[in-house]
């Protein structure tokens, strides 16, 4: 475990959210759709005030960001939090969610946690000093074409009508790459820490959120990989919900999924003349 005063606020934190989860799992409660294709459970927003008091009983000055209360405060030092990434799986009892809880100080992230309830699995790191699962120290995989690459990727409903990630998509499951497969879990916190740990190459998503992918984005960085967003530039934590995109891999085979990227980008530009 990496000895940082963060870093444990954010674990005790996660571990709380966690209990939370894991007791109400395949129980019922109440849900609520904020719109036709997004919702939330009275699980999502109880998970949200456990974490924001428990970070404030250490950190009072701290401000936050989470999926379910938004910005809170302001100052260099913000929590970015998703109590509960993965609604709509923990909602029809699929077993693949997670706590995600990164710190950003200054418009960096420092540290980070991704709890995994139903696998046992708490993913940490910190800035500088590795990522780690269980407390042992992960790496990305040594796959070096995308031909080899087994990935993953996030559909928001938005991309439902975006021809260019379509696109992308297809050019990766087929024609002309043939990938050795692309999943669609449902919870980019967890596929990210799937890419810190080397059991995926990749993931990309193109209308994802801060609070999905600010810890797994360090943690892929520690563990070795690569992570920009589909134009390759640095990630903008300061985006709003869905407004961000995002490649995260081993680093051998990112610049082919962003080739792959324009290639279908320029197709499509093609067919609408």
């Amino acid at each position: 475990m990496i000895d940082d005063e963060y870093l444990q606020t954010a674990v005790d934190a996660a571990e709380k959210s966690a209990t939370i989860l894991s007791e109400n799992f395949d129980t019922e409660f109440d849900v609520e759709h904020k719109s036709p294709t997004d919702m939330v459970s009275e699980i999502d927003i109880k998970c949200d005030r456990v974490i924001k008091e428990h970070i404030r009983e250490r950190h009072p000055d701290h401000s936050f960001f989470t999926e379910e209360s938004g910005a809170d405060g302001d100052g260099s030092y913000r929590w970015i939090v998703d109590p509960l990434d993965g609604t709509h799986n923990y909602v029809n009892s699929f077993p693949y969610y997670c706590v995600t809880i990164a710190l950003e100080i200054d418009g960096e992230i420092h540290a980070g946690v991704i709890n995994r309830p139903e696998m046992n699995e708490v993913y940490t790191t910190v800035r500088g000093k590795g990522a780690y699962c269980n407390g042992e120290e992960i790496a990305v995989s040594d796959t070096e074409r995308l031909t080899g690459g087994f990935l993953g990727m996030g559909i928001s409903p938005p991309a439902a009508t975006d021809e260019e990630f379509l696109e992308l998509f297809k050019r990766l499951i087929g024609n002309p790459v043939r990938t050795e497969g692309v999943r669609r879990l449902g919870c980019g916190a967890a596929d990210l820490s799937l890419v810190g740990q080397g059991t995926l190459d990749g993931v990309f998503d193109k209308y994802t959120s801060p609070w999905d992918v600010a810890a797994g984005t360090l943690l892929v960085e520690e563990a070795g990989g690569t992570v920009t967003d589909l134009n390759d530039e640095p990630l903008d934590f300061s985006a709003g919900e869905r407004e961000l995109h995002i490649v995260a891999t081993n680093g051998e085979i990112h610049d082919a999924i962003l080739d792959q990227y324009e290639r279908a980008s320029n197709s499509v530009a093609v067919k609408r003349e």
